[in-house]
């Protein structure tokens, strides 16, 4: 039997009584409404444990910093505070230009 004659056979056949229909319908609904809540729990899991990895790893990356940059950073610092001007007019002020 091919498939064209097992759809002709299937059409000719008569269908299930209808008291079935509710029976049938309501398990159908089940099964989905439980493969819905099964999803959506999965993808509330992934998304949980993925975003806390994703936190832990960016504090772990902030918590971490290079030691040039934290060099930078100090320079940065006392040059928006003024520390560096101060040191260098105390340079130029001790410099009697002798040294050429």
């Amino acid at each position: 039997m091919n498939e064209k004659e097992f759809y002709e056979e299937l059409g000719r056949t008569e269908g299930p009584p209808p008291y079935l229909y509710g029976k049938i319908h309501g398990r159908l609904r089940r099964r989905s409404a439980i493969m819905r809540s099964a999803f959506a729990l999965a993808a509330t899991l992934i998304l949980v444990v993925g975003g806390s990895g994703v936190l832990y790893l960016h504090h772990e990356r902030v918590q971490s910093v290079a030691p040039e940059v934290s060099e930078e950073m100090q320079a940065i610092h006392e040059y928006l505070a003024g520390e560096d001007i101060e040191q260098a007019s105390l340079a130029y002020a001790l410099d009697d230009g002798g040294g050429k």
